[in-house]
C-alpha cells in the first residue's frame, strides 16, 4: 500500500464521527534536529519518527480556520 493510500485512510478515519484510529510516519528525526531538541529539552529524540495520527487531523479540522490558513498558505482539507 502506498503512503498516499495510507494517508487517505487516515483522513477517512479522522472524519469518522466516532473513534479515530491510525497514524502514519512522516520522517525520522535527523541527527541535526535531534541535537537541537536535546540542547533545548535534554531529551534525545535521534531516530524517533515524526508522525501524525487520525486524532491529530481531527483536532486540526475542528480548530481550523480556512480563511486564516489560506493567508498562511496552508492547505486545509475541506469536507
Amino acid at each position: 500500500m502506498s503512503n498516499q493510500n495510507k494517508f487517505n485512510i487516515l483522513i477517512e478515519s479522522a472524519l469518522n464521527d466516532k473513534i479515530s484510529k491510525g497514524s502514519i510516519s512522516l520522517a525520522k528525526v535527523s541527527k541535526k534536529v535531534a541535537e537541537k531538541i536535546q540542547k533545548i529539552t535534554g531529551i534525545n529524540t535521534f531516530g524517533r519518527r515524526k508522525q501524525i495520527t487520525a486524532s491529530d487531523i481531527k483536532h486540526i479540522l475542528k480548530h481550523s480556520d480556512i480563511k486564516k490558513n489560506k493567508k498562511r498558505t496552508i492547505t486545509c482539507y475541506n469536507r
